[in-house]
């Protein structure tokens, strides 16, 4: 990462397995518009530099 700048993927959680971002949390407190699960910040793992070559899309 020092030759290229990184990137971390950030997401909102889906604790009712929907699959998408839905008002079963209710409404977010940040952006009400939004539905919570979509302004529930979920990170997980670590970030390590990478030789090169494609890492595919993993997530």
């Amino acid at each position: 990462m020092r030759s290229r700048p990184g990137f971390t993927l950030q997401h909102g959680i889906d604790p009712n397995g929907s699959g998408m971002y839905d008002f079963g949390k209710g409404r977010s407190e940040l952006a009400p518009k939004l539905p919570q699960e979509a302004t529930a910040p979920a990170s997980c793992g670590t970030i390590e530099r990478h030789s090169g070559g494609s890492m595919g899309k993993n997530y």
